[in-house]
């Protein structure tokens, strides 16, 4: 029954992913060209899932790299062709069909300034991949899902991959490891999602490294299962948009054992001071009563893997129980072609 959806066959094709990976020698390249070029920033240019991404790839390049990345900001590039200069800046294009015309638009600009363009796709041919300087090809095979799990899991390893060239931060057979846990308690995850198949509303939390995958999860929940669903730093969370936290509204919330995990205990303790219903996603201990799923101790930039393949397989079982077709959403198509 599972096997007969695309989205859940491809999730589980992550952990050959990950393997490539771990063979991939382009890597070195490419952080050869990015420190011939010596930028004094970078600038992205995404949209939905490799946008989500990309602002893991914002964490991991100021990380390791040390210098600082911005976001394309589109319209002053496609309506009001007012973008700033962009000598010494690397433009980075992120998108999985390489097709994305806004995302086009930003880096053909980047050309014509003489500057050095990456192209991050999933398919060589794609106009991205033609006109980029240097084209990267995730290499994840077709995606026939219109929900992305594969291309986003893959564009996470990108980011790991190129700060890996730098110095060594993370280790691919750990983090196969963890991927590879939450694939064995998938059983669990498709227990959890049962008492949510009413839910209406979903608020995501997480912070630093792990603040994008909120940003996903929440996409995803929203694509799949029809639900209002925000992702939200669980900081920011408290400026404000808590609010609105009432009982119906369940919180996940994404705080592995990483060095926010003292601060996200603290607000864990807010949220259950409010009586919040909280499903916690972690390797850590939390307050007894609360609702959680174990994830595998890790280091800091591995963790993001496992949660990734973890929110896709929570958000395919969660349609899968409310008897929607996850790979085919509402009012969506695989190739957003902008605007």
């Amino acid at each position: 029954m599972e096997n007969n959806y695309f989205m859940y066959n491809e999730i589980h094709e992550e952990l050959k992913i990950l393997n490539d990976y771990k063979k991939r020698e382009d890597f070195l390249s490419i952080k050869d060209e990015i420190l011939s070029f010596n930028p004094c920033s970078f600038m992205i240019a995404s949209r939905g899932t490799s946008d989500n991404a990309s602002v893991f790839g914002k964490y991991v390049i100021e990380s390791t790299y040390k210098i600082p990345v911005s976001f394309a900001s589109f319209s002053l590039f496609t309506w009001y062709n007012s973008y700033p200069h962009l000598e010494r800046v690397i433009g980075i294009g992120v998108s999985q069909s390489g097709e994305t015309q806004d995302v086009i638009k930003v880096i053909e600009s980047f050309n014509n300034a003489g500057s050095l363009t990456i192209g991050i796709t999933n398919s060589i041919s794609s106009t991205l991949a033609k006109i980029s300087k240097i084209a990267f090809h995730l290499n994840a095979g077709e995606e026939k899902s219109i929900a992305a799990t594969k291309t986003y899991f893959a564009s996470l390893l990108f980011f790991l991959g190129l700060a890996n060239a730098f110095k060594k931060v993370v280790d691919f057979d750990s983090i196969t490891d963890s991927v590879s846990h939450v694939f064995y308690n998938s059983n669990i995850i498709k227990d959890l999602v049962v008492r949510y198949r009413f839910a209406k509303n979903f608020i995501i939390l997480g912070r630093g490294f792990n603040y994008p995958n909120a940003l996903e999860f929440a996409l995803k929940l929203r694509e799949t299962s029809l639900v209002n669903a925000i992702g939200y730093s669980s900081i920011d969370f408290l400026h404000g948009p808590i609010a609105s936290l009432s009982s119906e509204t369940p919180v996940i919330f994404l705080m592995p054992k990483d060095e926010t995990f003292p601060s996200n205990l603290e607000i864990l303790q807010v949220l259950i001071s409010y009586n919040a219903h909280v499903l916690v996603i972690t390797d850590g201990e939390v307050p007894k009563g609360v609702l959680s799923f174990n994830i595998k101790g890790s280091n800091t930039l591995e963790y993001p893997i496992a949660i990734a393949t973890f929110l896709q397989l929570f958000s395919f079982y969660l349609s899968v129980e409310k008897q929607l077709n996850p790979d085919k959403p509402e009012r969506l198509r695989k190739v957003t072609y902008g605007i």
